[in-house]
């Protein structure tokens, strides 16, 4: 059977520099890598993706928000 991996999550932030002082001091994420407008975190297995959106909608005013997971396999097609 095939080992699910890694999971990793894209979440989109109002303010970059803000959510990502967040995950690190509070959720005690480390900071993997940097890109214009994204920081990518991890903390063990667990790793998140966050994109600065400043003219999306704020969660609380939409209700609901898109977000994506990522699961990484040792084999897909055995998963399959």
């Amino acid at each position: 059977m095939s080992e699910l991996t890694h999971a990793r999550y894209t979440l989109a932030v109002l303010d970059l520099a803000r959510s990502t002082d967040y995950y690190a001091s509070v959720l005690g994420l480390a900071m993997d890598f940097a890109a214009p407008g994204w920081s990518f975190m991890s903390r063990g297995s667990f790793r998140v993706m966050l994109g600065e959106c400043t003219d999306a909608i704020p969660p609380q005013e939409l209700g609901d928000h898109s977000w994506y997971g990522y699961v990484t396999v040792s084999d897909a097609t055995a998963l399959f």
